[in-house]
C-alpha cells in the first residue's frame, strides 16, 4: 500500500518538475544562444514564440502558462501510474 503511495507520489513530483526544467532549459538556451551577434535574431524569434505558447496556455501570464503545462504533465504522470499499479495488480491467469 505504502509503495503504491510513494510510486505515485514520485510520480506526480517528477511530472510535474521535469517539464519546468525542460522549459527554463529552452529559454536559457536561446538565452545564451542571443550573445552571439549573428544569432541573435533567431535567439529573439525563439523567446518571442516560446512566451507566446506559454501566454496562450496561461491566459496572458507566461510563468501561469509553465505552472498549467507543467500540472497537467504531473497529472498525466500520475495517471499513468495509477493505471500501471492497476494493470500490476491484477492476478495474471
Amino acid at each position: 500500500m505504502f509503495y503504491s503511495l510513494r510510486s505515485l507520489l514520485l510520480t506526480s513530483i517528477f511530472g510535474f518538475t521535469v517539464p519546468l526544467m525542460v522549459i527554463v532549459s529552452l529559454l536559457m538556451a536561446l538565452v545564451g544562444i542571443g550573445w552571439i551577434p549573428w544569432l541573435q535574431p533567431i535567439s529573439t524569434n525563439g523567446i518571442d514564440v516560446s512566451m507566446h505558447v506559454l501566454q496562450t496556455f496561461g491566459n496572458g501570464s507566461a510563468v501561469s502558462g509553465g505552472l498549467v503545462i507543467a500540472s497537467v504533465s504531473g497529472i498525466v504522470a500520475l495517471l499513468f501510474n495509477a493505471l500501471n499499479l492497476f494493470v500490476l495488480a491484477k492476478p495474471i491467469r
